[in-house]
């Protein structure tokens, strides 16, 4: 599997450098648009870097089509040719000395000599796996320009695959349901011409018979003229052991096993009655956890006073700027906690009321004071947050070891508050 992946993808590769063009090449010059339609584009990756910083080589001195540069390898001997760098070492590839060089004298940069054969788009199409096998031998491959590209066009024939005896009566039982389903929308002798059509292919693929549906349609009308005098009634009876046989053949589900237990919360008490739902308390939780009408109500009760809030909640008023506190000593230095997420109370607030309460936070971020509510003083050293309240208290006014090792802590008064 890995190995077709592989060359899928070589495939899919091949294809993608014949097929396309990048539409950087228009805004190419001539000699380097020559130098991508010779290289393979992965070659002319690594040649179109060493293209833009030729400007940035600093020759030292230059005769008779030879160079002495200083790059970071040190100082090479270069000709418009060859180059001591480690790049036209390793890659055979021409690097930005060579072009420089080759600049200085007003020769093309485009030399199909310093490029192996290897790079090239030509040797790329004899030895990759899609060309080849739409190509005639001894046929002559056109060079590659700008204006005369290969269109490359991959068929590929899907094999048959072979099911086995569970996936054939998998899909037949799936037409055959939808057979039975057609047939029972209809009604009357419609009904009992579909029946017999049915009987008549059981039969014929009993004794391995081909079936053929003209002549299915041929037996058919004369068994509708036959069936034209009636005698008795009971040659409208249906014959039971073929339908009996016809309902043995399908497949047995296996029994609903029921749900073993007593469903959760379905508790009855001593009378028969159902037991009351205990009301769940939030409890003494982090605010983070807090759920979002009890969140809103706090952030809430930081700019507006209880009554409002409760009004506000209700959606009976909406906050206005004259509501909002203006005084930021009275508002809460937990507003402009960095995890408080404000945005879930903005929809309480008409527009000057919501500009009111932004003007606020501004004003307290630009001059914090995080005041102990024990003391009243600067907490903003040795002191600890509370994780409900989100307020910093001192650790000798909350009576806390420095070295706490809980995650979460809460001071005094909201446990209190909790109880």
């Amino acid at each position: 599997m890995l190995m077709v992946t592989l060359r899928t993808e070589r495939d899919h590769i091949a294809t993608e450098c014949f097929s396309k063009t990048p539409s950087f090449v228009s805004g190419l010059t001539s000699e380097i648009k020559e130098l991508f339609w010779y290289l393979t584009p992965y070659a002319f990756g690594l040649v179109q870097p060493k293209l833009n910083s030729i400007d940035q080589v600093k020759v030292i001195s230059h005769i008779s089509l030879t160079g002495v540069i200083n790059s970071r390898e040190g100082t090479l001997n270069v000709t418009t040719t060859t180059c001591e760098c480690s790049f036209v070492t390793s890659m055979c590839l021409p690097c930005h000395h060579i072009f420089k060089l080759r600049k200085i004298y007003d020769l093309s940069l485009y030399c199909p000599e310093l490029c192996a054969d290897r790079w090239t788009r030509k040797y790329y199409q004899n030895v990759c796996r899609v060309i080849p096998s739409m190509t005639v031998p001894n046929m002559t491959v056109p060079n590659i320009t700008e204006q005369n590209c290969v269109n490359v066009v991959t068929v590929s024939t899907k094999k048959k695959r072979i099911y086995n005896q569970h996936e054939k009566f998998q899909y037949a039982y799936t037409q055959a349901k939808r057979l039975a389903s057609l047939a029972s929308e209809a009604s009357g002798t419609e009904f009992q011409k579909r029946l017999k059509l049915l009987n008549l292919i059981a039969n014929a693929w009993e004794t391995n018979q081909e079936v053929n549906l003209d002549g299915l349609a041929s037996q058919e009308s004369l068994n509708e003229t036959e069936d034209l005098i009636i005698n008795e009634p009971e040659d409208l009876i249906i014959n039971e052991p073929e339908e009996l046989q016809l309902l043995n053949d399908l497949p047995i589900l296996p029994p609903r096993i029921p749900k073993r237990g007593r469903p959760k919360g379905n508790d009855k008490t001593a009378i028969g009655i159902p037991k009351k739902r205990k009301i769940v308390s939030v409890g003494l939780v982090s605010f983070h956890k807090l759920p979002l009408k009890l969140k809103q109500c706090q952030m809430l009760k930081w700019v507006v006073d209880e009554e409002l809030t409760m009004l506000a909640m209700d959606n009976k008023k909406m906050i206005g700027k004259n509501d909002v506190e203006r005084i930021p000593e009275r508002v809460s230095n937990a507003i402009i906690d960095d995890t408080i997420a404000l945005g879930e109370i903005k929809r309480f607030f008409t527009a000057d009321g919501w500009t009111a309460v932004q003007q606020i936070i501004n004003f307290k971020k630009q001059h914090p004071s995080w005041l102990c509510p024990v003391c009243s003083e600067d907490s903003s050293s040795k002191s600890i947050c509370c994780n409900r309240c989100l307020e910093w208290s001192h650790f000798t006014c909350a009576r806390v070891n420095e070295n706490v090792k809980s995650k979460l802590w809460f001071c005094n008064i909201c446990k209190s508050a909790a109880k």
